[in-house]
């Protein structure tokens, strides 16, 4: 399995007794590992409270992001080695960590929400009592900490309503990790909150950042922003590294005032490695060689 074992989320605190509402663990437990910055403590902390009144607030239901994923691995399957490896980034409760995990592929799931990650555990533990082709691993933190976590790179990386919680230049930060941690010709798969997802009842536009960031007028959202996802941004931000295309699509709420959330989608798969790139990003099994694929999304 793609992580070092001793980070997988434990069955029990340190005290022995069952984890349930219990931290998991933390990076100050194991120094290796990245802190989160003040900025993602204050996102952690709105979600850590979302997921403890609102628990599994989208279903159990793969999402369109890991649907996709899942058809792209399909499709090509004879040009992977036999176990096919995930880094799911965000992973919340574990809705599509465990469809990934169905699909036979081993995953490693992270999400900055400890109370989130809780959840994932409990259904993970129940999932687990019958046969499963595939396994899950979860790590409290970010990209970041997958990359720091990481033995060898991934064959393919999925991160749904996640890219719209970070600021742009964070945005960039994680497209270039992304191309760090996926091997040449495997896949990646985004689902983020779009432009029309702009709702002027809850939201404002940020003062200069018309269209590209809104601000939650509900004060115990302490003005919780929302960077606004287009095509031109993530091709600026991905084509460098991947062959991708886009698409959009909803979701459908089953908290709060609105039906549905407007998303856009991006896929695709990793460019061939230049000559003046580091070779550690080659790093792990290698893979067939094959021409580089698109992957598409169906819609929510």
């Amino acid at each position: 399995m793609n992580m070092y074992s001793y980070k997988r989320l434990p069955d029990k605190n340190e005290d022995g007794a069952a984890l349930e509402g219990q931290e998991p663990f933390s990076s100050a437990k194991h120094p290796g590992l990245p802190s989160l910055t003040p900025h993602e403590e204050a996102v952690a902390a709105f979600w850590n409270a979302g997921y403890g009144n609102c628990g599994r607030m989208w279903g159990c239901g793969a999402s369109s992001t890991a649907i996709a994923l899942i058809n792209a691995f399909n499709k090509e399957r004879h040009r992977f080695a036999e176990r096919i490896e995930i880094a799911e980034v965000g992973c919340g409760y574990g809705r599509d960590a465990f469809a990934f995990a169905q699909a036979g592929f081993d995953v490693v799931g992270s999400d900055i929400a400890r109370q989130a990650l809780i959840l994932a555990h409990q259904d993970y533990k129940k999932m687990s009592r019958h046969a499963v082709p595939g396994s899950v691993q979860f790590l409290h933190g970010t990209i970041r900490t997958v990359a720091a976590a990481a033995v060898e790179t991934f064959d393919g990386i999925a991160s749904h309503r996640t890219l719209h919680l970070m600021a742009k230049e964070e945005i960039l930060s994680f497209a270039r990790l992304a191309a760090e941690l996926v091997r040449p010709a495997g896949f990646i798969s985004i689902g983020a909150r779009s432009p029309k997802d702009f709702d002027p009842r809850t939201m404002e536009w940020v003062e200069g950042q018309e269209r590209e960031t809104a601000r939650y007028k509900d004060p115990s959202r302490d003005g919780q922003l929302i960077t606004f996802l287009d095509e031109a941004f993530l091709r600026r931000a991905f084509e460098p590294d991947f062959e991708v295309r886009c698409s959009e699509g909803v979701e459908e709420e089953r908290v709060g005032n609105n039906a549905v959330t407007g998303l856009i989608y991006m896929a695709g798969s990793r460019r061939p490695l230049s000559r003046s790139q580091p070779l550690s990003a080659t790093a792990g099994r290698s893979i067939q060689s094959a021409q580089t694929k698109e992957v598409s999304h169906e819609k929510a």
